[in-house]
């Protein structure tokens, strides 16, 4: 058997070793995967409901949005006012 031959080898088992190795992590990620498939499944009807309960929760934020768009847009009208003070104040120090 010439050196070639025996390299040959030694590379073909290494290879193999590795396909095994491969398929094997493979298989244990699908089985893993499928389990977590099949608790979700399970949780599927809980998700529903609180997703619907979330949905009657929040049904009257839509007859009071206009009201909360007016307030938040008062809130930023303010918060321009605060930020230009600030931005004085850190001019006089020399700040900025």
């Amino acid at each position: 058997m010439t050196n070639l031959e025996r390299w040959n080898q030694i590379l073909t088992i290494i290879s193999m070793v590795l396909a095994s190795v491969f398929v094997l992590v493979l298989v244990a990620t699908l089985v893993l995967v499928a389990a977590i498939l099949g608790r979700v499944r399970s949780k599927a009807p809980q998700l529903a409901a609180g997703l619907e309960a979330a949905g009657a929760n929040t049904a009257s934020l839509q007859r009071q949005i206009g009201s909360i768009n007016a307030g938040l847009g008062a809130v930023e009208g303010g918060l321009g006012s605060v930020d230009g003070h600030l931005i004085g104040v850190a001019r006089a120090y020399r700040v900025v």
